[in-house]
């Protein structure tokens, strides 16, 4: 009986702190409109605890002009960025297609400068990669780039994401924002846990 409770109250703390897989599309170019080819002034994307997937296409047109994609977003206070993840259906053209991430509301790096100083980090994603968690191959100075410990905390970020061949190449990510557990929720989950070993150590 005793067993049964503390079997209950663990699944109920840990169901209260984990984080929901809603699969929530929070911006599609194809319904929503092109994303900002600027760094300077990316698209404001609102994102919420979960899954917040982003759906866009990037590439080189007809007319030799790169379409990249710029947008923003906002990790709330108590929430963490925890996971970048390729979905299915992003397609890359050998290893030009890039993702890369920025501190604050804005990409300030130059695309043609050579140059990564000014992002957190970046990586080349690829087609076979679906359903890859790119953030920590995002952490990386290379080219300049600062480098990050994940999970992220509270604030603003910006990403770029671009693809250098000619055509139109459809990327999905998922950003998954986690909240932080409250002190008591967190001891709660502790307590739960020990008792349950507890018990067990007992019956042996």
């Amino acid at each position: 009986m005793i067993a049964s409770i503390l079997r209950f109250a663990a699944l109920s703390v840990a169901s209260a702190c984990c984080v929901p897989l809603f699969g929530a599309i929070v911006y599609n170019e194809s319904l929503n409109g092109d994303l900002s080819n600027i760094g300077s002034t990316p698209t404001g994307i609102s994102v919420g605890i979960g899954s917040n997937q982003i759906l866009g296409s990037t590439g080189r047109g007809a007319d030799n002009v790169l379409d990249r994609d710029y947008f923003t977003f906002v990790v709330p206070t108590g929430a963490l960025l925890t996971n970048v993840f390729e979905l299915a259906g992003t397609v890359s053209a050998g290893n030009f297609a890039f993702i890369g991430l920025q501190a604050g509301n804005a990409v300030s790096v130059d695309p043609m400068g050579g140059t990564a100083a000014g992002l957190l980090g970046w990586t080349h994603y690829l087609t076979v990669n679906a359903t890859t968690d790119v953030l920590p191959l995002m952490n990386t100075t290379a080219n300049g780039a600062s480098g990050f410990v994940a999970p992220l905390g509270p604030g603003a970020y910006s990403v770029w994401i671009q693809e250098l061949n000619a055509g139109s190449y459809p990327y999905a990510f998922d950003i998954t924002i986690a909240a932080v557990p409250e002190p008591g929720t967190y001891w709660t989950v502790v307590a739960v846990f020990a008792a349950m070993a507890a018990l067990k150590r007992r019956r042996r």
